[in-house]
């Protein structure tokens, strides 16, 4: 089924390509980010006993009120696109564990690690998002200059995935030419032509993609795209990802009980520049058999609309009356808690692993988390 945002996407898509007008994918996605941003915290209007009790909440605690900016964030700087640009390489280290260049092998094996690193490439960015999940690990950063998409995975077969520029804005590729990366031997294809959106009309896109292919050590590969820029700098670009250090999929909250019969199967973290924080979203998924459990978390205002709250643990929790959907506030992150089918967890089960989130020491500073 159709969400709210693809409908918006491809009705903007369709109206740009009915009136014969370029597309720039690069602008396409920072609207469709800041859209679906919208669209989100709309769907998220508090219901009157939920507002009444946050009013409640801010006049005793002040757990609505607005959290200071860590003063050791660097300040965001003017971006020629109105975004602001700000450094985004905050993911921690993750201490330990190596990275792909070192263990292929544990590439998209442990979904709160991706073992690699875009901190060159995050360091002057409005947007900067890795995921970790089954098949691949992926990054996807968004400059004033360019766009660039990275992931890797020890399965060709699985690159690009669904999340990447060529699959999501469909793009259509020339024949690959050959290119070296790092000294190693890859492929390079550009866009060409136009692409087909959802609702079947082909458009012209504005500005050159290249698609990079290569293995930066044997057993593992590499796919790196570029928006808006030529190739000889997609190359330098995808030169600059680095395979000797693994960082963290981290999140300023932690889950500390699996629902019943799952496992943690996906990480995704999101970092911008737009709200006071750094943090703009995330994603833990837990997942067993055909059930799915899902926590969607946002630092943007939102709420349910639905009867008097439960408690789960120290936790608050507003439970739709059909079940399968809950919302819940934590130090000023909402929380989207969504199980595959209605009746895939009982509430009990639901309120068991709410009641285990807690929020980290230091929530507004992603190098703590």
């Amino acid at each position: 089924m159709p969400t709210e945002l693809d409908e918006l996407l491809t009705s903007a898509l369709q109206e740009r390509a009915n009136l014969g007008a370029p597309i720039d994918p690069a602008r396409l996605m920072r609207d469709a980010v800041i859209d679906g941003r919208r669209i989100r915290t709309r769907r998220r209007v508090v219901a009157a006993v939920l507002a009444a009790a946050a009013v409640s909440a801010i006049a005793v605690t002040g757990t609505l009120a607005p959290r200071p900016s860590n003063s050791a964030m660097p300040a965001p700087g003017p971006s020629r696109s109105g975004f602001l640009a700000a450094d985004l390489a905050l993911l921690p280290v993750a201490a330990g564990r190596p990275g792909a260049g070192a263990r292929p092998d544990l590439v998209a094996t442990d979904p709160l690690t991706v073992h690699f690193s875009t901190d060159s490439i995050a360091n002057n960015a409005f947007i900067a998002t890795w995921t970790s999940t089954a098949g691949y690990e992926s990054a996807t950063v968004q400059r004033d200059d360019f766009q660039v998409y990275v992931a890797v995975s020890r399965d060709p077969e699985k690159l690009p995935p669904s999340d990447s520029f060529v699959k999501f804005f469909r793009y259509a590729l020339g024949s690959p030419t050959t290119v070296t990366i790092g000294g190693r031997p890859g492929t390079a294809a550009t866009s060409v032509g136009t692409t087909r959106l959802p609702g079947g009309s082909q458009v012209s896109l504005e500005g050159k993609l290249w698609a990079l292919l290569w293995q930066p050590v044997d057993g593992l590969w590499a796919t790196v795209e570029v928006q808006g820029q030529p190739l000889d700098r997609a190359v330098r670009i995808a030169e600059s990802v680095r395979f000797d250090v693994a960082k963290k999929c981290a999140l300023p909250f932690t889950v500390g009980r699996a629902p019943a019969g799952t496992k943690l199967r996906t990480c995704t973290v999101r970092l911008g520049t737009q709200l006071s924080g750094r943090f703009e979203d995330g994603q833990l998924g837990f997942g067993g058999g055909s059930k799915t459990f899902i926590f969607y978390a946002s630092d943007s205002h939102g709420g349910g609309v639905y009867p008097r709250p439960l408690k789960a643990g120290p936790n608050q929790v507003w439970a739709d009356p059909r079940g399968g959907n809950w919302t819940m506030l934590l130090d000023g992150v909402f929380f989207d808690v969504v199980g595959s089918t209605p009746h895939a967890f009982t509430q009990q089960q639901a309120l068991d692993t709410l009641a285990t989130v807690r929020m980290r020491a230091h929530p507004e500073d992603p190098s703590t988390w």
